[in-house]
């Protein structure tokens, strides 16, 4: 409730915007908000994420994100083949990409979302950074709720209360799927979301 209130008062000032085209897409922005604030409720409530499934078009979700990121100044983006459709929780699963490509940013210069394509019963996103990455004996504790690196206190004072990776691993769990951290080629930290393509 304390998060919908000012997120209804933007609202509510976003309608006041003469730009037709800009108030539209603070709407947008906002209505998805208002959705993630549901899910990461329903998350805290219950232990899980909640939603809906449908058809996707996995290429256009990622190359939203990575086009939102980009208008905000960041590196990101995305590489994998233009046609692709899967059943997903399309708000939760924009939720949990833009967490992984959100904690990227923070680690790294340069992000690539990529879309994994090739597997005939499987779909495979990987946000990959060039950061320091997640020392071995921490991957499974970053899942932890709550939970921050050494690395993580250091670099993001004030940037969140750990419930990002929790949330991406319920988000994928949710998808009959897993979220694994591994290194990436070269340095870096490769986020990994695998789900069945038909659930």
């Amino acid at each position: 409730h304390d998060l919908r209130t000012p997120i209804t008062r933007l609202r509510l000032r976003a309608d006041e915007i003469a730009d037709d085209k800009q108030r539209r897409a603070i709407l947008a922005d906002l209505a998805l908000m208002e959705r993630m604030v549901g899910g990461a409720l329903s998350y805290l409530r219950e232990g899980r994420a909640s939603g809906s499934m449908a058809a996707t078009d996995i290429p256009a979700l990622l190359q939203t994100i990575c086009d939102d990121f980009a208008d905000l100044g960041h590196i990101v983006v995305f590489e994998g083949p233009m046609r692709a459709s899967a059943l997903c929780d399309s708000d939760q699963m924009t939720r949990a990409v833009t967490n992984l490509v959100d904690n990227a940013i923070k680690f790294g210069g340069k992000v690539v979302v990529r879309l994994d394509d090739s597997e005939p019963d499987a779909v495979i996103v990987l946000v990959e950074d060039d950061g320091p990455g997640i020392a071995p004996d921490e991957r499974e504790k970053v899942f932890e709720p709550f939970y921050r690196s050494d690395l993580a206190r250091t670099l993001k004072q004030g940037s969140g209360f750990g419930l990002g990776l929790a949330i991406v691993r319920a988000i994928a769990e949710a998808h009959r799927g897993e979220l694994t951290l591994a290194e990436r080629q070269g340095g870096g930290l490769s986020a990994r979301i695998a789900w069945p393509r038909r659930l």
